[in-house]
């Protein structure tokens, strides 16, 4: 006896092509601008059904995800902290293959980190590795505060516990800010005192004697509003002013880095081998004390 066929259920582009024949055999009283409009909605209408379908078909084909993948990290950052960074994603992620809301999650969980200044996109590559594109804080300073020190970006922002920069090249430290650090990490200090810091710290990278500045002191910044070197003798040269913000009788910033060279040039260090005070913010001459 022969067997009976077994009867399958239509696909979905089965179901499309049924459709599509359909319309073309249409009644022709469905003609000019209504019987068009009424074809378009039709389709629309289908394709909203059909297309929830068709992903989830799609993700239940691809692949599993085996690695995620950081593009273009800058070269400050290592492998333990793509690692790190990696296992936070990770956590995200479900054992098959995620969908956009676990996407929408890594999103999240990385920005959060602490580690970003933006997190601009997190996809999933047609291997089924998970892709993200992001920017970096980049570490520039160290600030000392009442809980030890911390790395911070250009604009202030520390980067999270535990970040240290190497000492090769010399690291200016900051010191003497009237706040400690935020209570989290990519937030900008509190105070313009760190960011006037900041300005004069831009300004001293790549000088020849930069390595003989230990620190920018920011002590008598709410009194005075200027800014201290301390060299490694050692010796204190008051700076006065960020940069761009002198008073209309004190030096500028290129004039008083122009001393420092010249002091530099001439006696092999910008202190002059003198152990007290310098003072750079006037006009006319640098005074000792």
């Amino acid at each position: 006896m022969a067997r009976k066929p077994r009867r399958t259920r239509p696909t979905i582009l089965s179901r499309i092509s049924q459709f599509a024949a359909s319309t073309a055999r249409a009644p022709r009283h469905l003609s000019g601008d209504t019987g068009a409009w009424a074809l378009i909605l039709v389709f629309f209408g289908v394709l909203a059904i059909v297309a929830p379908r068709l992903r989830a078909v799609a993700d239940r084909a691809a692949p599993p995800t085996d690695e995620i993948r950081f593009v273009a990290t800058p070269d400050w950052v290592g492998g333990s902290l793509i690692e790190h960074l990696g296992r936070v994603a990770s956590r995200q992620l479900p054992d098959g293959p995620p969908t956009q809301g676990d996407l929408a999650a890594v999103h999240d969980a990385l920005d959060r980190s602490g580690w970003f200044d933006q997190v601009r996109r997190v996809r999933r590559a047609a291997d089924g590795d998970i892709e993200i594109e992001a920017s970096f804080l980049s570490p520039v300073a160290i600030v000392v505060d009442d809980y030890g020190e911390v790395v911070i970006d250009a604009s202030g922002r520390p980067l999270p516990e535990g970040t240290r920069m190497a000492d090769e090249p010399h690291v200016i430290r900051i010191t003497g800010a009237r706040t400690n650090r935020p209570s989290r990490a990519a937030r900008s200090w509190q105070g313009d005192d760190v960011a006037a810091a900041l300005r004069l710290h831009a300004l001293l990278q790549g000088r020849d004697w930069a390595d003989q500045v230990q620190a920018i002191d920011l002590a008598d910044f709410d009194r005075t509003g200027g800014l201290v070197l301390m060299t490694d003798l050692p010796t204190r040269i008051r700076w006065g002013a960020a940069p761009g913000e002198e008073t209309p009788l004190e030096a500028l910033a290129d004039r008083k880095l122009f001393r420092l060279d010249s002091a530099f040039r001439n006696h092999g260090r910008i202190d002059q081998h003198h152990t007290g005070e310098i003072d750079l913010t006037m006009a006319s001459h640098v005074v000792q004390r």
